[in-house]
């Protein structure tokens, strides 16, 4: 993950998340945080490849100000159940 792209409130916004693995990827996980209780958690089950890459499709808070931030962290697991370090 990287960047710090701009968002409008209330739109929501397209998260690409990639990730690649000696063997297969078998899913890939991303969660967010944010001002005011701002959650999200989505799992993308994969055709076991490598790389493998899912969008997902994460709301922006109506409420989100300028200046404040949502960060957002992704986990690949490959088919045998291992994690890889967090991505944000």
């Amino acid at each position: 993950l990287g960047g710090s792209p701009d968002v409008t409130p209330g739109t929501p916004v397209t998260i690409r998340v990639q990730g690649t693995d000696d063997a297969a990827i078998g899913s890939l996980r991303l969660t967010g945080t944010g001002p005011a209780g701002y959650a999200f958690d989505e799992t993308r089950t994969t055709t076991p490849t490598s790389p493998a890459q899912a969008d997902f499709v994460v709301p922006v808070p109506v409420t989100l100000a300028d200046g404040q931030a949502l960060v957002f962290t992704a986990v690949a697991r490959d088919t045998a159940g291992n994690a890889s370090a967090p991505a944000s």
